[in-house]
């Protein structure tokens, strides 16, 4: 017996490849997995997965926004899926199109972050209101942290068709690879990179884009690199920002203090140079990269915002700082850069937390549950 179609429909094969590849190898168990997404290189594909090309992108662009519609839709026709699972905002609004012309499909939304948290005016009411129909023509709504089922309730939107992704995390962390490296080895890796062995590391992993936080960030460590002597930026991620060009107004000494490297499939690897992981986000759906620092006892910094609230707990893991305030980002890394007994507490209470909570196979399981049952 042939195995049923199913469609995974995402703006980015970067997402797919960090956070989705181990839950797709369990759906290809049952199902033939089709992976539509804009992606630049085939050779690293898995076997276990069917991947097609479609133009669309993160940011809004009218004309690939507008091919897209055709190429999806080709492909859709041609592939005929018993359930489309979208994931990235932007996937949205092609999954509301594949399901008014096609109603008998089953149809899933997994939300990572809420477009609209931090919008206003116009803005905020066109996200809102593509939310509310994006619930209305899906069959199940999953979300990889519980507060971002608690907005959507404060701001009067509630479904039955909302559904928990196990605790949090689309993802989770596995702790065999994510773990705290030796002295010997962290000196290793640090050598890899050209940092100090003598010099205090704050760590910024993601996408490069303003609305992670990453200006703010810089601005606050303009005042860090006055008091504290000894320390280094390192950000580390796709950028999508251009941020050379916010740097063009630093003096040298604070860009010889300031490494910018591109993205890395060795994330374990650079939690590892970190004395302090800092997530500035002004909007996050879940961060995992929270709990992927914290399983290498890296004590946390995170904006005070709704996402962080289930990977980030405050004197926990963690210090939160109140989200766009530069002089209490620079006060918090501050206080724990002159704090190491603080910082070993919540490194140990971090791994902890994340054993507990964030076991990947139990995210695995629960996913397959949730769209097996619809």
């Amino acid at each position: 017996m042939s195995k049923r179609n199913i469609i995974i429909l995402s703006s980015s094969y970067d997402f797919v490849k960090i956070f989705l590849l181990d839950f797709l190898k369990e759906l290809s168990k049952t199902f033939r997995v089709n992976v539509l997404t804009n992606y630049e290189n085939k050779l690293d594909v898995p076997t276990y997965i069917r991947l097609f090309h479609i133009p669309i992108k993160r940011k809004i662009t009218p004309f690939f926004d507008f091919l897209s519609i055709f190429y999806f839709f080709y492909r859709f026709v041609k592939i005929r899926p018993e359930i489309l699972i979208s994931v990235t905002p932007k996937s949205i609004i092609l999954g509301i199109f594949s399901k008014f012309f096609f109603p008998h499909i089953k149809r899933v939304h997994i939300y990572t972050g809420i477009t609209w948290t931090n919008k206003n005016g116009i803005s905020r009411f066109f996200f809102i209101s593509l939310d509310k129909i994006n619930i209305f023509l899906s069959d199940k709504i999953l979300f990889d942290s519980k507060e971002q089922i608690s907005f959507f309730n404060q701001n009067g939107i509630f479904s039955k068709k909302f559904n928990l992704i196990n605790r949090g995390s689309i993802k989770g962390v596995d702790i065999k690879i994510f773990y705290k490296y030796s002295i010997n080895k962290k000196k290793t890796i640090r050598f890899k990179y050209n940092i100090p062995l003598d010099k205090k590391v704050i760590l910024y992993l993601g996408r490069l884009d303003i609305e992670k936080g990453i200006l703010n960030l810089l601005e606050s460590f303009k005042i860090i690199s006055k008091i504290h002597k000894d320390v280094i930026l390192l950000v580390v991620g796709k950028d999508e920002m251009n941020i050379t060009y916010y740097l063009d107004n630093f003096d040298k000494y604070l860009l010889n203090k300031i490494i910018i490297r591109p993205h890395t499939h060795n994330a374990h690897d650079i939690y590892n140079i970190a004395n302090i992981f800092c997530l500035p986000s002004e909007r996050e759906g879940f961060g995992n990269s929270v709990i992927e620092a914290s399983a290498v006892e890296v004590p946390v910094i995170g904006s005070n915002i709704y996402g962080l609230q289930s990977s980030l707990i405050n004197n926990y893991n963690g210090v939160v700082f109140k989200a766009g305030d530069v002089e209490d980002l620079a006060k918090k890394i501050l206080y724990l850069l002159t704090n190491e007994s603080q910082c070993i507490k919540l490194g140990n209470n971090g791994r902890k937390y994340v054993k507990k909570n964030f076991k990947p196979q139990d995210i695995n399981n629960d996913l397959i549950r949730l769209i097996v049952e619809i």
